[in-house]
Parts: C-alpha cells; structure tokens; sequence
C-alpha cells in the first residue's frame, strides 16, 4: 500500500516491490543416471522386511547392503556397531513340530568354500537380541532367531550360503536343508529443480505440484522381482513399475505432524522377502508469513497539524518486509521449488473504504493495484505503505460555501475517519502458481482524527495512522 501525489487524483497507490535473487547450479550426482543442469540427487534409506522360515527344504533369501545412515551420524550403519533399532536385517525363523534342536552351519562363499562372515564375507550374524553375535556350527533350542546383515555386495545372485538341520532332544536328524542368499545393494534417489529454493538433499521437501525424477540402482540384479514405486502422500508416479520414473507432487501439503514420514518408496521381492529403499518426499506450500522488518510493532503514527488551506499533506512512510513460511514454519526457500513459482496477491482495493465521498471514489476508480498473483522468486516481499503529499483537497466538505474551505464535519472530532478497511483486514494470499491460495496476512489499518485545534487560519486536524500485523 504506497500513497503518492498523483496529479490526476488527489493520491495514488503504487505496489513497490524488492526482489531478491539467488542464482543456485548444482551438478546431479551421475550415480543413478540422471542428469540435468540444476538438479541434485538424494540418497535413500533401506530396509528389510518380511521373515524366512527355513522348511527342510533348498531355499534362497535376499538381503540389503547395510551402507544407509539410520541414525543420522553421518557415516553408513555397517561401520558402527548395530543398535536394536536396525532395520536392515534379514530374520530368520527356526521351527519344526517334532523338533527341539536346530543345527546351523557358519555361511560360506560358494565359489572358493571361506568363511561369507565378516567384511571379507557377505553377512554378519546376530542373535534374537540383534547385538548378540550367532555361533554357527553347534546346536540352538528351538526356536531359533538368526538375523543376518549384509555387509558386501554380493558378485552375483546366490553366491554364498549355509546349510541346517532339525535334531531331537538325542541330536538325531529328522530333517535338514540348505540356504543361498544375494546380498543386494539397493539405492534410489530423487532428483528435484531447485530453482529459486533450495536443493532437495538438504531438507527433502518440494513444493505442490513440483515435478522430480526418480530412479533406482540395484545390484546384483536378477535375485528378486521388482514390485514398484509407491508414495504414501499425495503425488503422481508416471511409472510405477519401471526403475526410472517421473514424480509430480499433488496439491494436498504434507500435515505437520508427518514431518519426514510421508516417503517415497521402491520394492524388490522375493517370496514373502522385501527390500524396501525409501526417502522422505516433503509437500510444501507458502502457508505462513512472518513480518521481519519495518512497521511490525503496530506503533502507530502521528502527522504534523493540516489546516483546510491549499496544498498537500502527509500522513506516514513505512514498509513491512515478509518471509514466506511453509506449513512447518519453515521459510518456504528451504524446499526445492521443481519448476514451480512462489506467488502472492493482496485484497486491498477490495476492501478499503473512507467515510469521506472525494477519498471513496478515488479508491473506486483510481487505486492502483491488482488481484493477479505476483511472481515472487525470493521467497519474501516487501510491503510499501507510504501516504504522503496527499491533497487537502480530499479532506474538505463537498458542501462548503463558494470560496470557503472547511473540512467535512465528520473530521473535526477526536476519533473522526478518514479512512480504514471497513471491518475487514488487508489479506496477503500465498500460493504456487496459483494453487492452494492460503491467507498469511490479515492486517488492520485505519488512519483517524487524533486531535483539532482552531488557528489562526481555522480548524486544524492531527491524524493517527495505524497498522497493525496479524499472520495467522
């Protein structure tokens, strides 16, 4: 809201804007394939899910490399010592009506017959506790639980294994059987634009309707049938069941309460066996503002004394500078923006009224400002709120006797108006190109007769201008 002199009306609103620019170039890591100017992949996380029971039966199993981070420390889970909270295991379940015993041979590589246990192997071995480690090659009470971890990616599919059996309370053998397994490497990733936000990787968020490419790497290959993309949000997979795919996010915002938990995943099977590599995908929009400059504090504004004479007066100059927050409170720049732009539009001219007849009709017919929505790549906006040599001639009474210049009645009294939203408030609307338009201001402002006095020349007025910011 900017009032000027205009010589065409007695005062005019000009929108004056600051733009911020951020010119970001990222180069996309080339590990999955993809590459585009200004992308960036992100790594995932995996897990294992389902359970084997082996049968007496030759039976194969697969299992993830244990290379993701699921604490958070920076360095890749087979590096540190395992926590009860691992989830890159494969479970193993040893039962058999009949039986009571089970024995269980220590896996080998089955090219070459030493030792698939360790760094140099495929696997490490852990007990029901997962931080126990197993003892191959002598006999366990039924049941059993065996949890394996994978450590080194497999050559090719079943290349190591182990062989079991079933004993009676004597050790007698009812029934035994072998198994072979892949230890598969199983990485996907999310390539988004940044734009005029940030890059995907840092904070896993994009905005509505954000477009992204997927893609998947594993290896071995072969040792387990592809079962597909999925997201637990709302979004677009062009793709589904192929290793590379399009993502367009939907227009529904991840809610607050599942920062981090809506995730992109992509599956492999094998049997009841599941690798699952996921990632957290963030659905963002402008849903918040905060004031961070100018006239936030609501003080109002004093003028100097106006008499009814000729010439201009002023009221205030001030600004209110936003930053445009995602439903996180988060400023929106932190999501990767995937050939989207961050808008915004206000309602002024729709809801600013004044008592007074001359004021109203300028705001009718010559308010300069605009409902279209206002391209604003920097994530923030400055709001222009200046009413300065402003003609007096606004101020006066339509029905003054020729030659006489007397204010209009309802502005010789404390508390009299000149102008104000009429109940109503000065709404900022955020949104992506358009979509999920969200109220992140509802300012109230008026501008009232504060104090008269007679002069020598007359009555003279002292206005008070009041604005005040609400972000819901």
């Amino acid at each position: 809201m900017h009032f000027i002199h205009n010589q065409s009306a007695a005062f005019a609103c000009i929108r004056c804007r600051q733009v911020y620019f951020f010119l970001l170039v990222f180069l996309l890591s080339i590990l999955v394939g993809i590459q585009s100017p200004g992308l960036l992949a992100v790594d995932t996380k995996s897990r294992d899910i389902g359970e084997v029971t082996p049968t007496c039966e030759q039976i194969t199993f697969i299992t993830s490399l244990n290379n993701d981070d699921d604490d958070n420390n920076k360095k890749t889970d087979l590096r540190r010592k395992i926590t009860k909270t691992e989830d890159n295991l494969r479970k193993f379940v040893f039962t058999r009506g009949g039986a009571s015993k089970a024995y269980i041979s220590e896996p080998i590589m089955l090219q070459g017959g030493t030792s698939a246990i360790g760094k140099k192997g495929r696997v490490r071995a852990y007990r029901q506790d997962k931080r126990t480690r197993f003892k191959f090659n002598q006999e366990h009470t039924l049941p059993v639980i065996l949890y394996l971890e994978g450590v080194k990616t497999s050559s090719h599919k079943n290349d190591f294994g182990f062989e079991y059996d079933y004993r009676t309370d004597s050790s007698k053998i009812i029934c035994g059987g072998g198994a072979q397994g892949t230890v598969i490497n199983i990485t996907a990733t999310m390539a988004v634009a940044s734009g005029n936000g940030k890059n995907f990787q840092k904070h896993n968020k994009m905005l509505i309707t954000a477009n992204g490419d997927a893609a998947v790497q594993i290896i071995p290959q072969g040792a387990a049938q592809i079962s597909g993309w999925e997201y637990d949000g709302t979004a677009k997979i062009k793709t589904p069941n192929a290793l590379k795919t399009s993502f367009t996010a939907g227009q529904t915002i991840t809610p607050t309460n599942l920062l981090n938990n809506h995730e992109l995943k992509f599956r492999i099977k094998h049997d009841n066996q599941i690798i699952e590599s996921h990632l957290p995908v963030n659905i963002t929009a402008p849903i918040h503002a905060t004031a961070y400059g100018g006239w936030t504090n609501g003080t109002a504004v004093q003028s100097r004394w106006v008499n009814a004479g000729n010439g201009n007066f002023s009221l205030f100059r001030r600004y209110v500078a936003y930053t445009l927050l995602d439903q996180f409170r988060d400023p929106i720049k932190k999501s990767a923006w995937g050939n989207r732009m961050v808008q915004i539009r206000e309602n002024i001219g729709a809801v600013m009224t004044s008592p007074l007849p001359r004021v109203r009709n300028w705001i009718n017919n010559s308010l300069n400002w605009t409902q279209n929505w206002k391209n604003k790549p920097s994530g923030k906006f400055r709001d222009r709120l200046e009413a300065t040599r402003m003609a007096k001639y606004m101020l006066l009474n339509a029905n003054s006797p020729p030659g006489r210049r007397q204010f209009d009645p309802s502005l010789v009294q404390t508390g009299g108006i000149m102008m104000n939203l009429g109940g109503r408030t000065h709404i900022w609307e955020a949104s992506v190109n358009g979509n999920l338009p969200t109220t992140v201001t509802e300012n109230t402002f008026n501008v009232t007769v504060a104090n008269t006095r007679q002069a020598r020349g007359g009555t003279e007025i002292q206005f008070e201008s009041s604005y005040a910011v609400v972000t819901p």
